[in-house]
């Protein structure tokens, strides 16, 4: 029973073997076009998609006080809670 078994995983990784090498190839070539590509631009593309990104969040980022924090981390216990005891 384990050589049967031993013999079909043996088979369906050969089966799937050119598929994978061909996977591979492809990824090489992604890899080589973006490697043609002038190390500037896209040192100014990543700065674009920054700002872009930036403008997008809408702002600054808020930060709670501890007070805040602490009744936030009570909540969540107390909701964490809550849901065991209704399984």
């Amino acid at each position: 029973m384990r050589t049967l078994f031993c013999l079909l995983l043996g088979a369906a990784l050969l089966a799937q073997a050119p598929a994978y090498a061909q996977e591979q190839a492809r990824r090489g070539e992604q890899v080589q076009k973006q490697g043609l590509q002038p190390r500037e631009g896209r040192r100014e593309e990543q700065r674009e998609l920054g700002r872009e990104r930036r403008e997008r969040g809408g702002g600054e980022h808020r930060r709670f006080s501890r007070e805040e924090r602490d009744q936030l981390r009570q909540d969540l216990l107390d909701a964490n809670r809550e849901m065991k005891r209704r399984r």
